[in-house]
């Protein structure tokens, strides 16, 4: 497990610095070949910090599943506690702050392959609310005799499920709810998949809505490039090499405040011909964007900074 300081990688101190860059850029841009926009250079990220822990399988019980739930903090923004657990339902609670990792008490029964985690936001401290808290679900569901796709919602407060409406959320694998813009944010359904945000508040009702939820605001975090090199073999020969990127996963981070940290996941391939490769890796680039609402009520994304990163190893478990 490591942990990065995002702010200091992928953020500028204020809204107005991250404005000013991107704008200075598009000068930039002006400036070079006739108005063309510069090729993408992406800084590189050298190397992730020292791992601040590590789990393994014992070998009398071997895990083949691990999941990690990030916990909330103080008045529902994200905290640095870590939820660790295995398939057989045993679990830990990791403090990145203290870094120290203590046993609590095992789930009630072993979890399936694909088990559903939620992050729920706590209420403000000293203060009484009557609303309860709810999620919602979209997936493909079975039923006798029929099949099909379907969103419901689970109160977290009665512990009751309903059926929402027979449609998909609108977007590419979960969304996250951020309650001091009142929105849902998440990932368009199509490819690329940038970030979008959709107002959901009326999905979160006992009433089956046949209004299907379509994404408000559509914002382009990050398009992976046409990129085309030269590359030199021995017996100084010459080629030119291509790079094909291929989206493996995408995560995306809240960090309180409007911003919010995207992490996608890319297969590279360098290629000099359709059918000869030189190199692969796994790909990392992570994007550091803020979400802010402006005088007219209207929201828009402000973009800071974009790294990249080589992951040494085959993949990436999860993000939190």
């Amino acid at each position: 497990m490591h942990r990065l300081d995002v702010s200091k990688h992928l953020f500028y101190p204020t809204t107005v610095e991250a404005e000013q860059a991107h704008f200075q850029g598009r000068e930039g841009d002006r400036q070079y070949n006739g108005g063309k926009p510069k090729p993408l250079r992406i800084e590189r990220l050298r190397r992730l910090p020292a791992p601040i822990a590590g789990f393994e399988s014992s070998d009398w019980c071997p895990t083949t599943l691990y999941i990690f739930v990030l916990l909330n903090g103080g008045h529902g923004e994200p905290g640095g506690r870590i939820l660790h657990a295995n398939n057989h339902g045993q679990t830990a609670l990791c403090d990145t702050e203290t870094r120290t990792v203590v046993c609590v008490s095992d789930l009630g029964m072993p979890k399936g392959p694909e088990p559903m985690t939620f992050v729920i936001p706590a209420p403000a401290l000293g203060k009484k609310t009557s609303t309860s808290q709810t999620i919602c679900v979209s997936s493909m569901y079975r039923a006798v005799y029929e099949q099909g796709q379907g969103t419901f919602c689970f109160d977290t407060e009665t512990r009751q499920w309903w059926h929402a409406g027979d449609w998909k959320l609108p977007f590419y694998g979960r969304g996250e709810y951020v309650p001091e813009l009142e929105t849902w944010v998440g990932f368009t359904p199509s490819h690329p998949h940038h970030l979008c945000s959709s107002d959901l508040a009326g999905v979160a009702t006992m009433a089956v809505s046949h209004r299907v939820p379509t994404p408000e605001h559509v914002w382009e975090d990050f398009t992976p490039p046409s990129t085309v090199m030269t590359a030199r073999f021995p017996g100084n020969v010459v080629r030119r090499k291509r790079l094909e990127w291929t989206a493996e996963n995408f995560h995306m981070v809240r960090l309180g405040s409007g911003r919010l940290c995207i992490v996608k996941v890319f297969y590279a391939k360098e290629m000099i011909s359709s059918i000869n490769s030189i190199d692969n890796y796994i790909l990392m680039v992570l994007v550091g964007v803020e979400v802010v609402r402006g005088g007219d009520g209207e929201l828009r994304m402000v973009k800071h900074k974009t790294k990249r990163f080589v992951f040494p190893g085959s993949s990436i478990n999860c993000v939190l």
